[in-house]
């Protein structure tokens, strides 16, 4: 009786271990099952983020090259605009040599008069001559 006893409780035990055993398979199932979902989300995002980045170096690259394209359109506007700037003060002296030759005329042009008159003064209606 006392062996049948300690068979049962063995039995007993071992049924215990057993369900303990399973419980732990399953558990450990169930994590595989969630590690393999979210492994496989981690790979959905990591294969959208190598998608976006090959369309972005393609994209990259395309920009790159029309900007090489466009890299003579900007020296000839760097160009003209220098010409510009170069042309702009060319006439900034031309009107100040024009206007100095002017200015020189008219003082020539109000001595000739005033000589022509004899010396006498001006009228109010053409002292700009004297200027």
């Amino acid at each position: 009786m006392w062996v049948t006893s300690m068979a049962d409780d063995l039995q007993q035990g071992l049924g215990q271990v057993e369900g303990k055993l399973s419980k732990l398979i399953e558990r450990m199932d169930q994590q595989d099952q969630k590690s393999d979902k979210s492994r496989g989300q981690v790979h959905k995002r990591l294969d959208s983020i190598e998608t976006r980045f090959n369309h972005v170096e393609t994209r990259s690259a395309d920009m790159s090259e029309d900007i090489k394209a466009m890299k003579p359109a900007f020296e000839d506007f760097a160009n003209w605009k220098q010409r510009l700037i170069s042309m702009r003060t060319l006439i900034w002296l031309t009107a100040s040599a024009i206007g100095a030759a002017g200015y020189a005329v008219a003082q020539w042009l109000a001595k000739a008069v005033k000589g022509l008159l004899g010396g006498e003064e001006v009228s109010q209606h053409n002292s700009y001559l004297l200027l």
